[in-house]
């Protein structure tokens, strides 16, 4: 799995893909209403994968739901990325018990899942599914689903808002790596480490000069963001590279060289997103290949809040 995901995953303070606010430890709403209603329909002793788990929020969610039901699922969660069990129950103490029953299963993808034939009952995927080989995913997944097994999954839909975003975002943020900038950022660097080594007057100034053309150049982006309606998602790229000009030192060049390994990690991450999203050609064709193994397939958008929020895909096999 490409390094831009497990990164992600080992330092989001998050279970799930939404970083921030009640969504952190977990989907709630009408998000949660909608699996809620595709759990409801498992037998009681329901053997469950939630492929690309992430931090495990879906998996999470079935042993909550089981619980409360008075069901007996076995859950399982697999992910392409490198997914640390004891990382993420230190992250969320107050889930400690739950996330220990659930069994991960890291660096394992979806094309070739490592579960007997026939063997589960419930297949799951959050924005997830889409990122694999269709035929191989098509073909893994309906043979360890048992007679009646189900896959159900939410897809990202080229058409929602969030995706437009991450396609206006994707874009700001090669401001960060044009040639103009990077040089304004090595003669800053340059500039910090003579102002250390000669804490002189024109070392100062030098220092003055690009250090106002970077403050300049951040609230340039910052008002682009703010004409996009992309402000919130910015700021926060903004509040880390502002982070690596507090105490200045000669850590600040290091600081600013691992800002910018992680907004390329971030950049990657929207870039997979955008091309994974199906428009209604993706649709049809994975639907096409689903249909090959003679199961009941549909895919239908999915509106949450009365808003576009994705895909809905639900198989049924034979």
């Amino acid at each position: 799995m490409a390094q831009h995901w497990s990164t992600y995953w080992q330092s989001a303070l998050s279970l799930n893909s939404f970083s921030e606010g009640e969504m952190a430890a977990g989907y709630q709403g009408e998000l949660k209403d909608f699996w809620y209603q595709i759990f409801s329909c498992l037998p009681a002793a329901a053997e469950v994968l939630d492929v690309g788990t992430g931090n495990g929020a879906l998996a999470l969610m079935l042993l909550q739901y089981a619980d409360a039901s008075g069901s007996q699922f076995t859950v399982r969660a697999s992910d392409a990325a490198e997914i640390d069990k004891e990382l993420i129950m230190r992250k969320f103490p107050a889930l400690r018990a739950d996330i220990s029953r659930i069994d991960f299963y890291p660096e394992t993808k979806i094309e070739s899942l490592p579960f007997a034939d026939g063997s589960l009952s419930l297949i799951t995927s959050q924005f997830a599914l889409e990122y694999a080989q269709p035929s191989q995913a098509v073909q893994s997944c309906m043979r360890v689903l048992k007679p009646a097994g189900r896959l159900e999954a939410v897809i990202h839909h080229a058409e929602t808002p969030l995706l437009q975003q991450s396609r206006q975002l994707l874009q700001l943020l090669t401001a960060f790596t044009t040639p103009d900038f990077l040089s304004l950022l090595a003669k800053f660097k340059e500039s910090v480490l003579q102002l250390a080594s000669d804490n002189s007057e024109p070392a100062y100034q030098q220092f003055e000069v690009v250090n106002r053309k970077l403050l300049e150049t951040a609230r340039q982006l910052h008002l682009q963001a703010e004409q996009l309606g992309i402000a919130d998602d910015f700021q926060d790229v903004l509040a880390k590279f502002a982070a690596c000009f507090v105490d200045l030192s000669l850590a600040t060049p290091d600081k600013l060289a691992f800002f910018l390994t992680e907004l390329g990690y971030y950049r990657l991450r929207l870039a997979d997103q955008i091309a994974a999203a199906w428009d209604v050609k993706k649709c049809e064709f994975w639907v096409s290949c689903f249909a090959r193994y003679k199961c009941q397939v549909s895919c239908e958008p999915l509106y949450l809040n009365k808003e576009l929020f994705g895909w809905h895909l639900s198989v049924l096999k034979q």
